[in-house]
């Protein structure tokens, strides 16, 4: 039997797209693997804007944080030194710690940017 091969086309670029979309696939889970998205418990801005992230993004790295909502006040953009210890960088470091392939980290509306009383750097 002699099989035409124009007629063997559509299939070979058919086998060709499977095999194209499950290496991105691989790719693109293992590039999501290495995000973690940050949000605030207290917060039902930083809640919702991070699961809306994960899920448009295919991020499973989400990590929640309770401390001052700073998307309601923004006076709690500012957190004391002694306070983010405890409420960010403590929950940040254990998540860390157990998932060392973590590249970018994605903090939601709702979390402090600046520090209050912390040790001033030496040169």
């Amino acid at each position: 039997m002699i099989i035409h091969p124009v007629r063997c086309l559509p299939i070979r670029l058919g086998l060709i797209l499977v095999a194209c979309a499950a290496t991105f696939s691989l790719t693109f889970a293992a590039e999501t693997d290495r995000v973690l998205v940050v949000r605030n418990g207290n917060s039902p801005i930083s809640r919702a804007v991070a699961d809306d992230y994960a899920l448009r993004r295919g991020i499973s790295n989400v990590v929640t944080i309770t401390c001052p909502d700073s998307a309601v006040d923004p006076l709690d953009e500012t957190i004391d030194f002694t306070s983010y210890q405890t409420d960010i960088e403590k929950p940040l470091r254990a998540f860390l710690s157990g998932h060392p392939g973590i590249d970018f980290i994605v903090l939601t509306k709702g979390i402090p940017l600046r520090l209050r009383g912390g040790r001033r750097a030496t040169v």
